[in-house]
């Protein structure tokens, strides 16, 4: 869930592993109605909107779990039977590699940041680790254009 700070719009961010065409999964964002759940829902309902469909599996295969990071970003956990990776995806759709996982029989679940937002914490499942990876996040570099 991301609320907007200046406008206040609530956006939900859903995650279909194997949906799309090429089953390499998708990325929807749902923008709540106003009165959600009230009487004015029916004459303004909430929107959904298909915010990202990959169609290169070199950048993202069958992302399974996600985050939404300090600076805007989307991060999404793979979970494939090739090759896990953490990956950013910008507000322009833009992509970026942020962590890989050597082992084909784990993935990454779990991401979420420290209060202070300095700190990314992200579990493999198989052994059963946790990492904290540091910054700095304004560097990252959109690597998928």
């Amino acid at each position: 869930v991301e609320v907007d700070a200046q406008s206040g719009e609530t956006r939900i961010w859903i995650v279909s592993t194997a949906g799309g065409p090429e089953a390499l999964g998708q990325l929807w964002c749902y923008r709540p109605a106003g009165d959600e759940g009230g009487a004015g829902e029916r004459r303004h309902p909430g929107t959904l909107e298909l915010a990202l469909e990959p169609r290169n599996p070199e950048w993202l295969r069958n992302g399974d779990n996600l985050t939404l990071a300090p600076f805007g970003d989307l991060l999404v956990c793979e979970n494939n039977d090739v090759a896990q990776h953490i990956v950013g995806v910008t507000a322009s759709g833009g992509m970026y590699r942020l962590a890989a996982n050597p082992r084909r029989d784990a993935e990454f679940a779990g991401a979420t940041f420290s209060p202070d937002g300095g700190t990314l914490f992200v579990n493999l499942q198989q052994p059963g680790l946790t990492f904290a990876i540091k910054g700095p996040w304004h560097t990252r570099i959109d690597r998928s254009g």
